[in-house]
């Protein structure tokens, strides 16, 4: 195999390897999960969430978020939302005004917590099983 063409073979197939391993993110299920929000929404758009209980369903979340919105506000938009879509099964609060808390009620099974996308110029959310 010419030079050129192995390069371009060991390019792909690196580019390959960094796709799958991104996608394949996971975290084991937890009981509770913390969602932090960093900095202001500069531009409106939606934040995508997916919880999937052990041996469940996924259920898929989606928050709107205007433009702007202090991180506070974003916080509260997104607790607002879960606390809509996931019933009480989960108990959903602000903690320190830009973290979310979302714990399992007893009974219910253990939960992954995924972020599926984000269109919210501005605003870091970050998941933290806990």
């Amino acid at each position: 195999m010419p030079r050129i063409a192995r390069l371009r073979s060991l390019r792909l197939a690196a580019a390959l390897a960094l796709v799958l391993s991104a996608g394949s993110a996971w975290a084991a299920p937890s009981n509770k999960w913390r969602i932090e929000v960093d900095s202001d929404a500069r531009s409106s758009g939606e934040i995508v969430f997916e919880l999937t209980p052990v041996s469940g369903m996924p259920v898929e979340i989606v928050v709107a978020i205007p433009a702007p919105t202090d991180e506070n506000a974003v916080a509260g938009l997104i607790r607002d939302a879960l606390v809509a879509h996931l019933g009480s099964a989960y108990r959903v609060e602000l903690d320190d005004g830009e973290h979310v808390l979302v714990k399992k009620q007893d009974g219910a099974a253990d939960f992954e917590l995924r972020l599926v996308r984000q269109t919210v110029g501005g605003a870091q959310i970050a998941l933290d099983p806990e």
